[in-house]
């Protein structure tokens, strides 16, 4: 991938691309893990909404090469959501309501 660097991430996946880990190494990093769900554009906007109806906090952030959601779910584990149909999202989320 474009955003890959030297220092990573390592990257784990099994034979039929369905299950893609990506390990980075960060510094002045104090946190937990994050688990991230690859989805289309179309359900990226469903997740963004029912995530949004439900009531939890989100962090909306374009990565410029894809759209990532980020929350924590009622056990303070932290999950993202995240998309490569970066276009489709963009327009999704410029079209008025």
């Amino acid at each position: 991938m474009v955003w890959a660097t030297e220092r990573g991430p390592l990257t784990v996946q099994d034979n039929g691309g369905s299950i893609h880990l990506a390990l980075f190494q960060r510094t002045n990093y104090e946190g937990d893990s994050t688990i991230a769900f690859g989805v289309s554009g179309g359900e990226f906007i469903k997740w963004k909404i029912h995530l949004e109806d439900v009531g939890l906090e989100l962090r909306l952030t374009d990565h410029k090469l894809m759209y990532s959601l980020y929350f924590s779910d009622p056990w303070n584990n932290l999950l993202e959501i995240t998309t490569n149909d970066r276009d489709f999202v963009l327009n999704e989320l410029e079209r008025p309501n």
